[in-house]
């Protein structure tokens, strides 16, 4: 497995990353120090782009179709 110091130092050099660093991110153990580092990467570089905003993304669904449990509703 590869360091995670590495990858998120290429992060900050502007790199692209491999498939092979991609996958060694998706495995780190989320209750370990180092997903909190990665953590902590996201938030500064979400903070760099974005400053301090933010977008809620929000979905409504209805469902068209007669109560199925007799109810009487409709």
């Amino acid at each position: 497995m590869k360091d995670i110091a590495s990858i998120l130092s290429k992060v900050d050099a502007e790199e692209m990353l491999t498939k092979e660093d991609a996958v060694t991110l998706l495995n780190i153990d989320n209750q370990s120090k180092v997903f909190y580092e990665l953590i902590a990467k996201a938030n500064e570089l979400s903070r760099k782009e974005y400053g301090d905003k933010g977008y809620i993304f929000a979905q409504i669904g209805l469902n068209s179709e007669l109560c199925s449990g007799n109810c009487g509703l409709r």
